[in-house]
């Protein structure tokens, strides 16, 4: 996170397919837990540049990072 113009900012990772809990309710919970873990992580992600809307406390994205498929290690200097 960081702030600019006093605005606040997040960088992270985006989800681009589909939301994380896709596994049927109908299952256990540890059979669902597993499901969408291992899913999760056979997915496209990649990393995004938020705002963060202080008066709701919404998260606004704002456009993907480029990169090579997958998350990077952002940092801010």
């Amino acid at each position: 996170m960081f702030t600019w113009k006093n605005k606040v900012f997040l960088v992270a990772r985006r989800e681009l397919n589909s939301p994380y809990d896709i596994a049927p309710s109908s299952l256990p919970f540890v059979i669902r837990k597993f499901w969408n873990l291992l899913t999760y992580s056979l997915r496209a992600h990649t990393t995004a540049l938020y705002m963060i809307d202080k008066s709701t406390m919404e998260l606004h994205w704002i456009v993907d990072i480029p990169g090579c498929g997958d998350t990077a290690f952002p940092s801010i200097i």
